[in-house]
């Protein structure tokens, strides 16, 4: 897959996410629930990124898991 598509990509998965967190704010009348979620939507970007891109080594799952 080309790197603009995977961009593209991940920019539909982080907008269907947001979309998803907001019904589910409008529903519990609390609009502060997306404050832990920012680090967690960053976490599911980047796993989709190295996903799509196949760049399973070592050195990138350490820079995932530290987030260096």
């Amino acid at each position: 897959m080309e790197y603009l598509q995977i961009g593209f990509n991940g920019f539909l998965l982080s907008m269907l996410l947001l979309s998803l967190l907001w019904l589910l704010s409008i529903y519990l009348k609390n609009a502060s629930i997306i404050d832990p979620f920012w680090g967690t939507g960053f976490i599911i970007l980047i796993g989709y990124y190295l996903f799509e891109t196949e760049n399973f080594t070592p050195l990138t799952i350490l820079k995932f898991i530290t987030g260096t």
